[in-house]
């Protein structure tokens, strides 16, 4: 099976989190594992446009096999560990505000959740209820294992979600002001994360990942496969040529940034070997975007 779509952001995440001095645990399998359940639910498109963070309730630490295809990242009580669990769909996010969606979507100030009823459709309806829309196709999600008791969230762990969240952001090219989320400004059904006291923590959360969050063109590192395959992520060179991609598919498409970043999501899944991905890049032109982009969509189409 070829690599779920998360792989290279999550590499960029081990990166991170070995520059910090943060234990990873690459959880078997975490690189191909996609929740096929919450694909097939959903149409089987998955854009994510942000990050919700989550605590898991007891038990602490919490099982990683309970937790492979929930979420894609957890961080690890008590040490903090980054541990990487499903570079595919998870589906943890639930049903959520359509409002909330699009606030994150477009960068916009965050409203308070008030979806009301379960439904596939966007759309507002007669009447003024807020329908709740399924979040899975539309965000990352980690899982930190904590009691939701509002007890202290130990430091290592808060360094540790603070990174991760950090390099997600870095590799999305996201603000992590507007993009990062908790569970409980999703929707109103839910409480979490609740550490430090019973208030909402993600402002502050938020503010730590903004003055933790690099260049907003990271360097990705090509780093093996735990698998031991010869999967890799992309080079500088090619991250470059992708987010290039990213701008000239949003205006040449008229499609927001969001749809362009996916699509990309979708080449890297197409693109199993390296060795394939060398042959996939082999000759674009590099005079000008455009150029590479219209050979691109040439390949593409082919």
């Amino acid at each position: 099976m070829a690599n779920a779509i998360l792989g290279p952001c999550l590499d960029h995440v081990v990166a991170r989190a070995t520059r910090a001095g943060l234990p990873v645990v690459k959880f078997d399998g975490w690189r191909r594992r996609t929740s096929r359940a919450s694909a097939k639910a959903n149409g089987g498109r998955y854009a994510p446009v942000g990050v919700i963070d989550h605590h898991t309730a007891p038990p602490v630490p919490f099982p990683l096999d309970r937790l492979k295809n929930k979420c894609n990242i957890s961080i690890r009580h008590p040490d903090g560990a980054v541990c990487l669990l499903n570079a595919g769909w998870a589906h943890d996010s639930g049903w959520g505000d359509r409002l909330v969606l699009e606030a994150v979507r477009t960068d916009s100030r965050l409203p308070r959740p008030t979806d009301t009823y379960k439904t596939l459709n966007p759309d507002p309806v007669p009447g003024g209820n807020n329908p709740a829309i399924l979040g899975n196709p539309f965000f990352v999600d980690i899982e930190v294992q904590h009691l939701g008791n509002g007890t202290p969230l130990p430091e290592v762990m808060r360094a540790a979600l603070i990174v991760t969240n950090a390099a997600i952001c870095e590799f999305m090219d996201w603000d992590p002001q507007t993009r990062i989320i908790g569970h409980r400004e999703w929707t109103k059904r839910k409480t979490d994360p609740k550490w430090d006291g019973k208030a909402n923590p993600m402002a502050k959360i938020r503010s730590d990942t903004a003055a933790e969050t690099g260049s907003p063109l990271p360097v990705i590192h090509p780093t093996p496969d735990d698998t031991g395959d010869n999967d890799m992520a992309f080079t500088a060179e090619e991250e470059a040529f992708l987010k290039r991609f990213v701008k000239v598919v949003s205006i040449d498409m008229g499609s927001s940034r969001d749809f362009a970043k996916s699509a990309i999501l979708d080449i890297r899944k197409d693109i199993v070997t390296r060795d394939e991905l060398r042959k996939f890049f082999n000759g674009l032109p590099t005079g000008s975007a455009e150029e590479a982009i219209t050979e691109l969509q040439k390949r593409l189409k082919g």
